[in-house]
């Protein structure tokens, strides 16, 4: 059961090569520039002269009658209506076309049409319908029944004459003949007789019975010689007669109905060998391959089926053959498909180079002469074949020294996690070789990964296009920047800060020496000590005018002892305390009275002044545990007395009673130590001083914190002139602040130590924001001895730069960047200024790659081991061994061809007889198709390869014969699927050859194609197919398999444009191995004009193309030479081509033009390529 959507496709292959419309020459013959309509003519007579060699003259003006034929040999005349200049014009365009097409194609298009049958294509019963009613009658169309194959032969007197072409039979219009089948139902016969000849009489008279039986129709004995193109009528004929077997194939059955899917392979050996996994080491491969055109051999072997992509210049032609060597030579049948001639004979030539040229069959249209192929059948079964050895004694070494250079080729050419190979770093070396050396790899860069490499380049580019704005950047303004952000109003906030902090150093330097006058030996010149200086002055300035000796005697100690001396003499009930003896000694014992004072208040009235508080005490003490009796009587009069001092309800036990007799005994020793420092605290004091019970403890206690402060702030100043000078500014400065004998402080000195303060307190915070506004650390700004004066320098510097502060500003970015990309070698490189801007990028890049290089050639042994003398020795030896084996495995395919070719024995029959049948004949061999049918196992024998075109593939092999191992199409991007779908289905697998970057198919120089649009399907809404069988495959999810290495072009600009352009880069290409003006590519302006409403041509560049030919032509050395001329319409190259005859008349010893169209200007090797764009 065959699927819907296969079926619908097979349709559409079908209907797309079947023409029967109106607007093909087989259904009515239209007049155009090839077409000379030929009228009253003898057809039997023309058939028969031509047959028998007669050449024809076709000369203007109008026959009287059908022409007698003259004596046999003579040459005879066809006459047309046509006027002299028009007809020769017609002649030549038609003897063009049709060897164009040949040339290109290997199909004869060249016809005499005989025998012109009018018709109609409305329904008899329309016709008479019409007629009886008086009616307009239908349209009445002329077609020719039978098609003679003729040529134009250039006579050397001038002139053209019209022959039978060689080895193509006549034949009958089975266009014609399928198109009344059809539609009107009238039956034609098939125009053979009995032993396969063209049938005329036969054909006319069938066609003049069914004319007499429809109104209008007749058969007129007229003629037209003219481009007929039935090729696509043959293989629809092919497709039409085995639609059932077409899906059979594997490959076309994937086509059909695959929908997207991917193709599976026959076995799993074919998948792994279509896939990349396939030994190499047993391939019969007699000509030179590289390994991935070996992959493509040894995946066909396999029998697997797939792609194989191949851009101009990568041997597709050599892997073809190949292929097809070692596959005949294991005993496979191939089928080698391609539409174009030439490459064809590519293919051909180099099988006939290695001696498999007889054991290959050429069937390509008009080379199928029946006499020459049973010939060369023959020479196959009468060659003797001498056998070789199995193997040579270098068969060892060659498989070392491989496997040597196999190795260090694959070392070198393997891509790791860095992202290129050796070969790719080396070959960057060499173009860094000018650069700059310094040691910028990083410790990493051996191990690093693409993406890191990456990352880092282009941060150390980065680096280098912003340090080239800055550099030399040790001596920038900015170095010391850090600033990592330029705002909008940068410039107006850094000037801004520069202004203040310059403003607040010279206010600061300006009291700094006002208060060097006041305290002389003080020094504020570093950073530390000018906020040392400041703290100071605004200590000073907020002197509470103490007296001079609390500045001189405070001590700074501890005075926990004192503490516990008053705590002591409260616990022991009694005691003396000293007068303190320093500021500090008199703040404690004051403040510890002020609270003995609190605690006796509050529990006590006035009147406790006349207790005897010690005795009290004691008298407690001594009875206040005894039993309370005794303890009752023994106290009664001490409670009585305490009771009398004490305040209601605060003495309620003897305990309480204890604690409040031990504060008023501390209490009266505190009070009279303080009595008795009332005169040093005066002194102490000033004029915080007075009665030392009642001293505001608060001032005092802010006076000798602020008199500790002010010592400290001292220690830290920096005076000059050692302990003596120190101990004298310390003197000095007391003397300044403390407060004078009269009480009221010297003078305005504490102003000037205010301004001091203030000036530091306004530096200070500018300092920091000129740090935040600049991007410079604070501790940069003004560093040194003497930081005022640093200061003002580095602002005058920086004003002066505020213009390239954004060039910094985007260096430092791009250093930090490069810093977190691992490039600080780089950074520091470009910082000592040990290399340019312009330099870094480039020797970094040389640095890491080298670092990289180094590390993979010590860790594979493949290149550690590398020695350049002996690495070219084994190549040497291992070419000259290949020779020897290239040799050797000719000799293997030809054993392996020849062990199959059936012995002739004394009495053949069977298949074997057939064909010596035919060789003893002269001639009236049998038609090929039906040869080929007759001998369907003893032609796979004799000739297991067949190089035949999708028409003779139609034409030739009858579906019926056993079916290829392998079909091979070559220039696949050039056919339609529809084309190939019938000899794709004669084989088990196929491998599909051709480049999806090449033009696809086209109609634009097509033989007998139609002037006229035939629309756009898309629009019409029909299914769309893709333009050729590659395509189709691609689409079809083929294995695909690539040659990348570029070997035609010897110079490498040649290929360049389309490698960059098309390819991706992915194209290897050798380089020129010298320069030559002969080499590469030349662009010659001209001044030429497209007309484009008239001629569509550019006469003035088709000038220059045909001069630029004959002057090659005229060049003895350029002579040797083969040329290409290319042209981009077909106007355009009928020109150069009429250019071309025209100066080949003048000089007949110019030849050598090369004349092929640009669909199919591949295929050859032309040593140069003219051509003109023509529109441009």
């Amino acid at each position: 059961m065959i699927d819907a959507a296969a079926q619908a496709r097979l349709e559409r292959w079908k209907l797309s090569l079947l023409d029967l419309s109106a607007a093909s020459r087989l259904i009515d013959v239209k007049d155009g520039t090839t077409m000379i309509p030929l009228p009253s003519v003898d057809v039997a007579a023309v058939a028969a002269a031509l047959a028998d060699g007669a050449a024809f003259a076709v000369v203007s003006g109008a026959a009287s009658g059908p022409a007698e034929p003259p004596e046999l040999g003579a040459v005879r005349t066809l006459r047309s209506p046509l006027v002299a200049p028009e007809l020769t014009r017609r002649l030549v365009a038609i003897r063009r076309a049709a060897r164009g097409q040949l040339a290109d194609a290997g199909v004869h298009t060249l016809w005499l049409g005989l025998g012109m049958l009018v018709w109609s294509d409305a329904p008899a019963e329309g016709d008479a319908a019409a007629a009886a009613a008086g009616g307009e009658a239908p349209a009445m169309l002329r077609a020719p029944l039978a098609l003679w194959p003729v040529e134009l032969v250039k006579q050397p007197g001038g002139g053209l004459r019209l022959v039978e072409a060689a080895g193509v039979e006549p034949r009958a219009n089975q266009a014609l003949r399928e198109k009344l089948r059809r539609e009107l139902g009238a039956v034609l016969p098939d125009g053979e007789a009995g032993d396969g000849e063209l049938d005329l009489a036969g054909l006319v008279a069938a066609a003049e019975a069914i004319a007499a039986e429809r109104p209008g129709w007749r058969v007129e004995r007229a003629a037209a010689l003219g481009i007929f193109g039935f090729a696509k009528f043959v293989m629809w004929n092919d497709l039409d007669a085995r639609a059932g077997e077409l899906l059979a194939s594997p490959v076309v059955a994937h086509l059909a109905g695959g929908a997207g899917t991917a193709f599976v392979q026959p076995s799993p050996e074919a998948a792994r060998a279509a896939a990349g996994d396939a030994a190499l080491g047993d391939l019969l491969a007699p000509l030179d391959a590289d390994a991935s055109q070996l992959a493509a051999v040894a995946a066909a072997a396999a029998g697997a089926s797939f792609v194989l992509q191949g851009p101009p210049g990568t041997g597709k032609s050599q892997t073809i053959a190949n292929l097809i060597a070692h596959c005949v030579a294991h005993g496979q049948t191939v089928l080698f498909v391609t539409e174009k001639m030439a490459a064809l004979d590519v293919v051909h030539q180099r099988l006939a180079a290695i001696g498999l040229g007889e054991a290959c069959l050429a069937l390509h249209s008009h080379r199928a002469v029946r006499a020459q192929v049973v010939a060369q059948l023959g020479r196959v079964l009468e060659r003797a074949f001498r056998p070789v050895a199995g193997s040579i004694a270098g068969d060892a070494r060659l498989g070392e020294l491989r496997a040597a250079l196999d190795d260090h080729a694959a070392a070198m050419h393997r891509v790791g996690r860095f992202g290129r190979s050796l070969h790719e770093v080396l070959g960057r070396l060499v173009e860094l070789r000018t650069t700059a050396r310094a040691p910028l790899a990083e410790r990493d860069a051996a191990g690093l990964d693409r993406e890191a490499f990456e990352r880092r380049r282009l941060a150390v580019e980065a680096l280098a296009a912003a340090a080239g704005a800055v550099e030399p950047v040790a001596s920038h303004p900015w170095r010391a920047s850090t600033l990592e952000r330029w705002p909008l109003d940068g410039c107006e906030r850094t000037l801004a800060a520069l202004d203040e902090a310059a403003a607040a150093a010279a206010e600061l330097g300006a009291a700094m020496r006002d208060v060097e006058q006041l305290v002389p030996g003080v020094v504020g010149r570093t950073r530390e000590q000018l906020i040392a200086l400041g703290a100071l002055g605004a200590l000073a300035a907020a002197s509470p005018c103490p007296g001079a000796e609390l500045l001189t005697q405070l001590r700074a100690v501890q005075h926990d002892d004192l503490v516990e001396r008053i705590a002591l003499i409260r616990a022991r009930g009694g005691g003396v305390l000293e007068p303190p003896r320093d500021p500090g000694e008199f703040l404690v014992v004051a403040s510890r009275h002020r609270l003995l004072a609190y605690e006796v208040n509050d529990r006590f009235t006035d009147s406790v002044a006349e207790l005897d508080a010690p005795a009290l005490w004691a008298q407690l003490r001594r009875w206040i545990h005894r039993p309370a009796p005794l303890r009752f009587l023994a106290l009664r009069k001490a409670r009585a007395a305490i009771a009398a001092a004490a305040m209601p309800g605060m003495l309620e036990t003897d305990g309480v009673v204890v604690t409040a007799l031990e504060a008023v005994i501390a209490e009266r020793a505190t009070r009279a130590a303080l009595i008795a420092a009332a005169e040093p605290a005066r002194r102490w004091f000033g004029e915080l001083g007075g009665d030392p019970l009642a001293l505001d403890l608060k001032q005092i206690d802010a006076a000798v914190s602020w008199a500790g402060e002010l010592r400290r702030a001292f220690d830290a100043v920096e005076v000059a002139g050692g302990p003596g000078r120190r101990i004298a500014a310390w003197r000095t400065l007391v003397a300044q602040v403390a407060a004078s004998p009269a009480g009221a402080p010297v003078g305005g000195e504490l102003a000037e130590f205010a301004r001091l303060g203030a000036a530091v307190a306004r530096w200070r915070p500018a300092l920091a924001a000129l740090a935040e506004a600049t991007g410079i650390p604070e501790a940069a700004l003004g560093a040194g001895d003497d930081h005022l004066a640093a200061l003002a320098g580095e602002i005058e510097v920086l004003r002066g730069g505020i213009d390239v502060l954004s060039d910094w500003v985007a260096f430092h970015g791009a250093r930090r960047a490069a810093h977190i990309a691992g490039a600080a070698p780089a950074v520091l490189a470009i910082e000592r200024g040990d290399l340019a801007a312009g330099e870094l990028a480039a020797a970094w890049e040389r640095a890491t790659l080298l670092a990289w290089a180094d590390a993979e050639i010590a860790a594979t042994p493949a290149l550690a081991r590398f020695h350049g003398p002996t690495h070219h020795t084994h190549a040497a030896a291992f070419a000259d061994l290949d020779r020897a084996a290239l040799t050797l495995v000719r000799a293997r395919a030809l054993v392996g061809i020849a062990e199959r070719v059936p012995r002739v024995t004394s009495e053949p029959g069977g298949e074997l007889g057939v064909l010596l049948h035919e060789l003893k004949k002269q001639r009236g061999h049998r038609p090929l198709r039906r040869l080929f049918a007759d001998i369907p196992t003893l032609l796979p024998r004799l000739a297991p390869c067949l190089l035949m075109s999708p028409l003779s593939v139609a034409q030739y092999l009858d579906p019926a014969l056993p079916r290829f191992d392998l079909v091979v199409f070559d220039e696949a991007s050039q056919l339609p699927t529809a084309d190939a779908i019938g000899a794709l289905a004669r084989g088990s697998a196929a491998v599909v050859v051709g480049d999806s970057r090449q033009l696809p198919p086209t109609r634009f120089f097509e033989a007998g194609a139609p002037d006229d649009d035939d629309g756009d399907p898309a629009a019409e809404g029909e299914d769309v197919e893709l333009e050729s069988v590659l395509d189709d495959c691609v689409a079809a999810r083929l294995p695909e398999r690539h040659l990348t290495w570029h070997y035609r072009s010897r110079h490498e600009d040649l290929i360049a444009f389309s490698n960059r352009r098309y390819y991706g880069d992915r194209l290897q290409v050798f380089p020129a191995a010298q320069r030559s003006a002969d080499l590469g590519v030349a662009w010659r302006r001209v001044d030429g004009v497209y007309d484009r409403g008239g001629t569509r041509q550019n006469r003035i560049e088709a000038e220059a193309v045909a001069a630029e030919v004959i002057g090659r032509l005229r060049d003895p050395v350029q002579r040797a030479r083969s040329i290409g001329v290319v042209a981009f319409s077909r106007a355009q190259q009928a020109l150069i081509e009429d250019l071309l005859e025209a100066a080949r008349a003048d000089d007949p010893e110019l030849d050598g033009s090369f004349d092929r169209r640009m669909p199919s200007a591949g295929g050859g090797d032309p040593d140069g390529i003219a051509g003109g764009a023509g529109v441009l």
